[in-house]
Formats: C-alpha cells, sequence, structure tokens
C-alpha cells in the first residue's frame, strides 16, 4: 500500500491533459498546426452549431467520439480512425472541446497517450457561447 505523499506505482504512467477555459483559449497565439476538435454529436451541431476557431486562426475539425443509435448513445466505432485521418503532427498542440468538458477530457487523455499536446476546453462549448466566441 502506498502512503498519501508516494509516486504512482512502478510502471504506472500518469498522462495529464493540460485544462483551459474558453476565455483563456481566445487569448492564445496559436501555431500553425494547433487544432480545435469539436468532439459532440451531429445532433448537437445541428441544434447549438458549430466553433468557428478558424476566426481564431485554430484549424477546427469536428469528429464525434460518441453517436445516437436508435435511442441509444454509442462510442463512435470510428473515431480513432477519424482522427489519425487529419495525419496530424505530434508538435501538434490539439483543444478538444465537447459540451461541457466531460467527453473531451476523455478524448484529450486518449491522445496524451499517443504522445500529443492535448487540451480540455473545461468549459466547453455552453463556455464558448458564453464568452460570445464566433460559430458557424
Amino acid at each position: 500500500m502506498r502512503s498519501a505523499g508516494s509516486s504512482p506505482a512502478e510502471g504506472t504512467k500518469v498522462y495529464m491533459v493540460k485544462k483551459i477555459t474558453t476565455s483563456e483559449l481566445k487569448e492564445i497565439s496559436f501555431h500553425k498546426n494547433d487544432c480545435l476538435v469539436d468532439v459532440r454529436s451531429p445532433e448537437e451541431w445541428l441544434i447549438f452549431g458549430k466553433p468557428d476557431g478558424e476566426t481564431l486562426k485554430l484549424s477546427t475539425y469536428y469528429i464525434s467520439y460518441q453517436l445516437k443509435e436508435n435511442k441509444n448513445i454509442i462510442l463512435n466505432p470510428n473515431f480513432i480512425d477519424d482522427m489519425n485521418k487529419l495525419e496530424l503532427k505530434k508538435n501538434t498542440k490539439i483543444f478538444f472541446i465537447c459540451s461541457s468538458g466531460i467527453r473531451s477530457q476523455i478524448v484529450a487523455e486518449i491522445f496524451k497517450k499517443k504522445k500529443f499536446e492535448t487540451f480540455n476546453v473545461t468549459d466547453g462549448f455552453d463556455g464558448w457561447l458564453l464568452n460570445n466566441l464566433p460559430i458557424k
């Protein structure tokens, strides 16, 4: 058993995802390869709109992490393949966004393990709208 102040067990790797709010995001000067990935569902994009990261000089992609199948929510079986098709370079900063920061945290952890620099937009698209950031 570990004591409270000890490090993780040998062989255990902790992947720390950076957290950022939409108000912090709008103050950043982005590099050419940096991108925003909205992992919400097509239904959410249709009802609430899509973040227009391009106006912040941030390449923006829309790839659903979860999908609605009949009345069930399922993981998108093509999510990783769709992300791989973007052919992002390892020095790319990826800012993941969903509605409230939960799905984007999960996805940011997945891509942090793949050695990308990932950020979770913690206040999500709700924060995007509250900060009057541009939408499509």
